[in-house]
Parts: C-alpha cells; sequence; structure tokens
C-alpha cells in the first residue's frame, strides 16, 4: 500500500493535473480495499473435491477477480475514499477541493431514504401484477424483484 502511495504522490507531484488525481487515487485505494476483501473472501471457499479446473482456473479466477476489484473501484470507490484523498491533498501541499467538485454517491440521496424507496418499488410492482393462477404468484415476486434491479 506504501508503495502504491508512494507513485501516486511522485505523479501527482509532477503530471497529474488535479482534475486527474481523484479519479486515479481512488482506483488505487479503493482498488486495494476491494483487492483485500475480495483475497479474503476467495480464502473461505474450498476446493472442490471432483471438479476443479486445477492451475488454469486458478489463474481465471485471479483475473476475474482483478476485473471485478476494478470495476468495483472504479464505480463504488468514492464513498470510501473522501476523507483519506483529503489527507492526501493536504499531505501534498494542495489546496482543498471547493464543496462543488466533492460529489459523493450517497450526498444526493441518504442510504435510509433508497432502501425505502427500493422497498417501495418492490411492493408497488408486486401490487400492479396480479396472478392469473396459483402457479402464476411465484412469478409475480420474482417478476417484481427483476424490475426492481433493472432499475
Amino acid at each position: 500500500m506504501t508503495a502504491a502511495l508512494a507513485s501516486l504522490s511522485s505523479s501527482a507531484a509532477s503530471t497529474k493535473p488535479s482534475s486527474e488525481l481523484k479519479p486515479t487515487f481512488q482506483k488505487a485505494v479503493a482498488g486495494m480495499l476491494f483487492g483485500q476483501m475480495m483475497k479474503a473472501m476467495r480464502s473461505t471457499v474450498g476446493k472442490p473435491a471432483y471438479i476443479h479446473g486445477g492451475q488454469a482456473e486458478e489463474i481465471f479466477q485471479s483475473q476475474l477477480d482483478q476485473t471485478f476489484v476494478e470495476q468495483l473501484a472504479e464505480d463504488n470507490g468514492g464513498a470510501f475514499i473522501g476523507d483519506l484523498y483529503a489527507q492526501f491533498r493536504r499531505q501534498l501541499d494542495l489546496p482543498a477541493e471547493s464543496a462543488q467538485s466533492v460529489k459523493s454517491p450517497l450526498s444526493a440521496v441518504s442510504l435510509e431514504q433508497a432502501r425505502s424507496d427500493s422497498l417501495a418499488n418492490l411492493m408497488e410492482s408486486s401490487r400492479q401484477t396480479q396472478p392469473a393462477s396459483q402457479g402464476a404468484g411465484i412469478t409475480t415476486g420474482t417478476a417484481g424483484l427483476s424490475a426492481l434491479l433493472r432499475k
């Protein structure tokens, strides 16, 4: 982690404009966080007894995990790095960002409001689709859930 931050520091001090610094910092720091999380999750799952792809499967799995980590860091890393990024800017003696340029994915809508909206949407979609028969009741819940996930 120290080496990654050192490389960020040197690149930030020399070539990175301020607009590129935050996304680069987010990818590096959130990538490390999600990478360690993914590594810990994988270590809890054992190998299957009979159907295992061997070394090729392990290599593919690590590449797939790296792709997941990069995407998670890019999409969701901003929620984790706010205070770390501010401290990083102070260490580099860079001016603080204006309040308009600091955007958190959770600042627009609170987490509690998002949960209640999701629940309300799920309940509304399940009410709109009335089952035609007893067997259709199973697909109503699934259809409502998949409609919610598509939004």
